[in-house]
């Protein structure tokens, strides 16, 4: 409007109202006009906007006027004047008189104008504004600026995720009401609202959102390329915050995942310090190529199979790449499941994606200084219940009567050479010590408006239970990461980088260790000797200390490095680029000393030499615009992806070393042989993204991606994948509010798609060769070949659906959700076998084998009690996962024939012998003789077993908060079998038993057990029934367990006694993770199911953290 423009370009007068008369007393002489409308507002509490350059143009005034009427004494001023006025509500418009008829129209519906920050001031984009009475909406800028038309009594609702919602309404007395979330009201007058409309002035309306308190529905969700809130999203994501980790003892930020997240199973694969973890996302979805989830930290793909997760010699399993996050350091980790959530990322997304974000500075909590420490012990969780001496030595004799054979020195030195009055218990002797744990944090951030920093150092140390080296592992963390506002309030620069040194001393011979000390005899022989020398006892045994004589040195140095770049180039248009790199170096050595050998050996001092380098670099630009459309909003995004992955190692072997003293100086050994390896692996995509939000009720998200990998053959390497995601948030229906009051919240969610796998190993569709070991020609080794060209090698792929619903009752105090996933595989990688005259046994080839893996995931988080004082809230999860092979073309025909089924379960053992008990007349293993041929052959007696009952996985975690007191713990119950229920030995050999193997076991004719006779001949017909039971269904036997798996206690000290110290806050705790464990699994541990393996150790620490 020209009256619009008109008062922006010659500027405005703009007085505010202090007082509420109606009539004006004023006597003056040539007063002008803005002394005059001055004491108006003064005397009448009325708001005057004028245009100045009007005003300056006006006549004097001469006036004489007592209690006169407003609207009179106005018309004695304006009389013969270039001016009029109007009188709108409680404003008073003054405008030259041409453009007064501008002024009605005008007034009937202005423009509010304005601009949202945070509590500290910065700029809000994004920001949906709704006028609710005519579903008009707006949205914020780059720099928070927004402009919308509003009526008299319009409530304009200010939103976006992680913030509580305000609404503006515009009063007939022309002023903006805002209610704040806490109910109460904040007035911003008149001069404010109009100066929007007048002006760019600082006049303009401003509106400040405070960030939200907890709220599931508002909690922000991390899905890689974007951002939602669990509110608003269309896919399956599960969070575990950095709080909850932080109350668990560990070194591994995975094992943290375990019970936490629904859809997520997490496998310890032992308790020796930086020992695997397993984690499976709904389940299997590959029978020959990797299961392993897509790891992503702060956009930097991670850890995946090219990673190098253990030493280049191989000679630790105990070195996991995870291990070399600082679980201190973790925000948040994300784990998305269904297709919506992972198809952006295509091939690498079929078994899911975890996402791992690190800790940011934040602005608003000033500069501060927090140092965290934690001292404690770990502990085997529980003992196994073998037999002493006496029952052992019985065990044995009535072995060898059963066999009909004598006791000799030399099959017998328990009997006849050892002391047979001497018990050890070897459970306590070689893995019952206390294991030191230490950790140690330092973190410093803070920063302001436009920047924020955060700098962090952590220390960590643990060594085991065994009696291995005691220098254990150790890692030193350091972290620095910085983002920065660009001072135009377009865009913002990010970048950190985490710089951690692992040094490990626990090698794989460690397992020998323990499954010694559940196995050795307990009249065994003392482990030192009168000199203080490992005891050999004249050669009648292997010390089990002899491994840890063995010298082991793994020293690992891990860069993961992330830089992120965003600019508006217009209000709705930007453009984003992010990058990151990671440098994982590694170098090994190991020494097999002389002094680790018996005596008796012949063999010479060795040891072993290697370095290895994996550099994984990744770069993605990107480009979003969001509008409003109608009543809703419009979000789109296209990006590109381009990643490089390089391997390389170099190792030697040294042999015949003449002293032990040498083992370091490669130079020293007697002969040497070496040998390495490399790979190259490059990966590009496209990707982009649509997402429509109509009025925070219907949400509709659909992602595309087209991906590139140098693990298959031309004309193979491309593949396309996508997903669509739908949510109604049903709980904003009008006639849901009114016919269901007590339903705070409700939503309806459906996503389908398509992902791949390309965990495959890279060259495997090339012929390969290998040098080979074998004496060549003038000294050149041969090539061997390793593996057959096939150029049809291509992806495998998953198509996923997902149904879920969402509720929340009684203002949320009690949230639900019900979830049923399915997903089917195809294109299978499976092996082929061919013709002997190709020189190979089988080949790598896809077919059209269909797997599908189906469940239900439930979830309950419930606010059970709230007071003043006291708190108690809790959250369970439940996974009931099942899976069936659909198709298997020619299997029939093929060698796995009497491997899989055909509409039943694939990771079910479902073919092998059929166990009838221990025969009462024999004491031996039976087994049913299917052909009637009086002998048991893989051949002809393997029979289909049972169908088992299907595993599932549940967890109960309470929080209970009492004044300053806080209380945690978590119950995990696993339901599953294990096929290795037989016993690990045959009973009567030289290796202790269980004390039920020995109570139960046959003895006469007649007798009915399932423990077999006892035998000490190692080519009776008792170890071959023993082996036998290896592909017995007598072997698979319950193995489910109930974990209190988790116990934190902490007490905050009270400000008032931290406030005379300048300690922002003070806490001290202790936590305690695996601290019972309750099963019929009669081994070592269920969750790892080996009874060679340490099992995941007892671990309590007490510590401090103290904020400045």
């Amino acid at each position: 409007m020209r009256i619009t423009a008109f008062f922006i370009l010659t500027g405005f007068l703009q007085l505010s109202a202090t007082t509420y008369s109606q009539t004006i007393s004023l006597v003056g002489k040539s007063l002008s006009v803005e002394r005059v409308l001055s004491t108006v507002r003064e005397q009448t509490g009325y708001d005057v906007v004028a245009d100045l350059g009007a005003l300056q143009q006006a006549r004097p005034i001469t006036v004489q006027a007592k209690q006169m009427a407003l609207k009179d004494f106005l018309s004695l001023v304006f009389d013969n004047q270039p001016l009029s006025y109007l009188i709108s509500d409680r404003t008073i418009f003054v405008t030259p008189k041409k453009q007064f008829a501008l002024l009605p129209s005008l007034l009937d519906s202005i423009q509010a104008k304005g601009r949202v920050t945070d509590s500290l001031g910065q700029a809000l984009p994004h920001i949906t504004i709704i006028n609710q009475r005519t579903k008009k909406a707006a949205t914020t800028a780059y720099d928070g600026t927004f402009s919308i038309a509003v009526k008299t009594s319009d409530l304009l609702r200010f939103s976006l995720m992680g913030f509580e919602p305000l609404t503006i309404q515009y009063t007939a007395d022309n002023n903006f009401q805002v209610a704040s979330p806490a109910g109460q009201a904040n007035t911003l007058n008149n001069q404010q609202a109009h100066s929007q409309l007048l002006s760019n002035f600082p006049g303009q309306l401003k509106v400040q959102l405070v960030q939200a308190q907890f709220s599931l529905q508002e909690v922000v969700v991390n899905k890689g390329y974007y951002t939602t809130t669990q509110r608003l999203n269309t896919g399956a994501v599960s969070q575990v915050t950095g709080a909850q980790i932080e109350r668990q003892p560990i070194s591994n930020p995975l094992i943290a995942m375990q019970g936490m997240a629904p859809g997520v199973l997490v496998t310890q694969s032992s308790g020796i310090p930086g020992s695997s973890v397993n984690i499976q996302i709904r389940g299997q979805n590959s029978l020959r190529s990797g299961t392993r989830p897509l790891y992503i930290v702060d956009g930097v793909p991670f850890g995946n199979e090219n990673s190098g997760t253990s030493g280049t010699l191989g000679f630790t399993m105990f070195q996991n790449v995870f291990d070399l996050l600082n679980p201190s350091d973790i925000a948040t980790i994300e784990v998305l499941k269904d297709a919506d959530a992972t198809s952006i990322y295509g091939s690498r997304g079929a078994n899911g994606v975890v996402l791992i974000s690190t800790k940011k500075g934040q602005p608003g909590n000033g500069n501060q200084l927090q140092i965290k420490m934690n001292q404690g012990i770990s502990q085997l969780p529980r003992k196994l219940d073998l037999l002493n001496t006496n029952e052992y030595l019985q065990m044995r004799r009535e072995a060898f009567a059963n066999d009909g054979l004598t006791p000799t020195e030399d099959n017998a030195p328990d009997l006849l050479v050892w002391d047979t009055t001497r018990y050890t218990d070897w459970q306590k002797e070689l893995a019952g010590k206390s294991a030191q744990y230490t950790d140690a944090q330092l973190q410093y951030s803070g920063g302001a408006k436009n920047t924020q920093f955060l700098l962090s150092a952590g220390y960590h140390h643990e060594n085991s239970t065994l009696p291995a080296n005691q220098q254990g592992n150790q890692r030193i963390t350091t972290m620095a990461n910085i983002n920065q506002q660009l001072g135009d309030g377009k865009g913002s620069i990010s970048a950190g980088v985490t710089y951690t040194l692992s040094h490990n001393k626990l090698p794989y011979t460690s397992v020998n260790t323990y499954s010694s000390a559940t196995q050795l005899p307990p009249n065994a022989p003392p482990l030192y000797d009168a000199d203080g020398n490992l005891n050999w006892a004249d050669g009648t045994w292997t010390n089990p200390l002899a491994s840890s004589y063995e010298m082991y040195d793994y020293q690992s140095g891990n860069i993961v490095s992330q830089f992120v770049a965003n600019y508006y180039l217009l209000p709705k248009l930007y453009i984003k680029l992010s990058a990151g790199l990671t440098i994982l170096n590694n170098d090994d050595h190991y020494a097999y000393p002389k002094t680790s050998q018996s005596p008796t050996s012949t063999g010479k001092a060795s040891a072993g030499f290697a370095s290895g380098l994996n550099k994984n670099w990744i770069a993605e630009p990107q480009i979003g615009y969001d509008t409003r459309i109608g009543e809703g909003q419009l979000q789109l995004l296209l990006g590109g992806s381009w990643q490089k992955n390089t391997y390389h190692n170099i190792y030697t072997y040294g042999y015949d070393y003449n002293s032990d003293d040498l083992l370091w100086d490669i130079g020293s050994a007697g002969r040497t042989t070496s040998g390495g390896s490399s790979f190259d692996y490059a990966y590009t995509a496209i990707f982009g993204r649509a997402n429509y939000n109509w009025k925070d009720k219907y949400m509709v998200n659909a992602t595309a991606r087209r991906d590139g990998s140098s693990r298959f053959g031309p004309g193979r390497r491309f593949s396309s994948f996508y997903s669509v995601g739908s949510a109604w948030i049903f709980s904003e229906e009008n006639w849901v509010k009114n016919q269901l009051p007590w339903l705070s919240f409700g939503k309806l969610r459906a996503s389908y798609g398509t992902t791949g796998n390309d965990q495959i190993g890279n060259y495997q569709y090339l012929d390969t060769y290998d040098a080979s070991y074998l004496e060549g020609y003038e000294g050149v080794p041969p090539l061997v070949p390793t593996n057959l060209y096939n150029s049809d090698y291509q992806w495998e792929s998953s198509r996923k659906l997902d149904l879920s619903m969402e509720f929340g009752f009684l203002k949320d105090r009690i949230r639900t959700s019900a979830t049923y996933f399915l997903t089917r595989s195809s294109n299978q990688l499976s092996s082929e076998k061919l013709p002997s005259q190709t020189g190979f046994t089988s080949i790598t080839k896809n077919q059209e084998t269909i797997l599908q893996n189906s469940g239900l995931e439930l979830e309950i988080n419930s606010t059970n009690f709230k007071s003043k004082n006291f708190q108690w809230t809790s959250g369970f999860n439940l996974t009931l996962p099942r899976n069936k092979l659909i198709a298997y073309p020619g299997l029939a025909t093929s060698s796995y024939n009497k491997t899989y089924i055909v509409g039943q379960s694939y990771t079910q053992k479902w073919f092998g012998y059929h166990y009838l008990g221990v025969n009462p007349e024999t004491g031996l293993y039976d087994f049913q003789d299917v052909n009637g041929d009086g002998k048991i052959s893989s051949s002809y007696d393997r029979v289909q077993f049972a169908k088992l009952s299907w595993p599932f996985y549940a967890n109960l975690n309470n929080h209970l908060q009492f004044k300053n007191f806080g209380l945690d713990f978590s119950w995990y119950y696993h339901k599953q079998v294990y096929g290795n229920a037989y016993l690990s030995s045959v009973p009567g050999n030289m290796r202790n038993q269980l004390k039920s193997v020995y109570e139960n076991a046959w003895r006469k004719p007649g007798d009915i057990t399932d423990v077999p006779r006892f035998s000490a001949d190692q080519s009776s017909e008792s170890v071959t029934r023993h082996i036998l039971m290896y592909n017995a269904d007598g072997g698979i036997k319950d193995a489910s367990y109930l974990r209190l798996r988790n116990i934190a206690l902490s007490y905050d000290l009270p400000q008032l006694w931290l406030s005379h110290i300048a300690i922002k806050s003070w806490q001290v705790y202790a936590n305690a993770i695996n601290v019972l464990t309750f099963s019929h699994y009669n081994k070592a541990d269920p969750e790892t199911q080996n009874q060679n393996y340490l099992p995941p150790l007892r671990t309590i620490v007490i510590g401090t953290t103290v904020t400045f």
